[in-house]
């Protein structure tokens, strides 16, 4: 019979440039690492730690934040809104580029394609344990997506 291990998800969502946030999750992951030794540990962010407000966020569009990310050991990321809204569709590339972890957004599409910089889906291997992720970015901006970004999404399944 083989063995189930834990598996741990921390996860960070809405940093919007606040470095300081950061550096505790960093610190938080350490300390969920060492208080359970026997479990798979994945830190995962949920989008929009980019932020036009901060200026080390607003100089990169986002890419200094997202190598923050990494800094701290976040495995993959969902994309949010704010990116696409601050800086334009263009923008999830060069901030994918800048970091070994995947961008998720499988309902972002343009001429029939996700966008530049995002994949549909990731499988990750944590600490031996096998993690499926689908990201989805927010859908309640859709005409802004669509007409000023000229992205298409799939429709909603109900």
């Amino acid at each position: 019979m083989p063995l189930v291990r834990r598996l741990l998800i921390v996860h960070t969502n809405d940093i919007h440039g606040r470095v300081e946030a950061l550096t505790r999750a960093a610190t938080l992951v350490d300390r969920v690492r060492a208080e359970n030794p026997d479990a798979a540990v994945v830190y995962l962010d949920a989008g929009d730690v980019e932020e036009t407000t901060s200026r080390l966020s607003s100089l990169t569009k986002g890419v200094a934040m997202h190598r923050l990310l990494d800094a701290a050991g976040c495995r993959a990321v969902a994309v949010g809104n704010g990116a696409v809204l601050r800086y334009g569709v263009e923008v999830l590339a060069e901030q994918a580029a800048a970091v070994p972890y995947p961008h998720l957004a499988a309902n972002l599409f343009r001429d029939g394609q996700l966008v530049d910089g995002v994949q549909a889906r990731a499988l990750l291997d944590v600490d031996g344990v096998r993690l499926g992720l689908i990201g989805l970015t927010p859908t309640g901006f859709g005409y802004i997506y669509e007409d000023i970004f000229g992205c298409e999404r799939p429709p909603a399944v109900p």
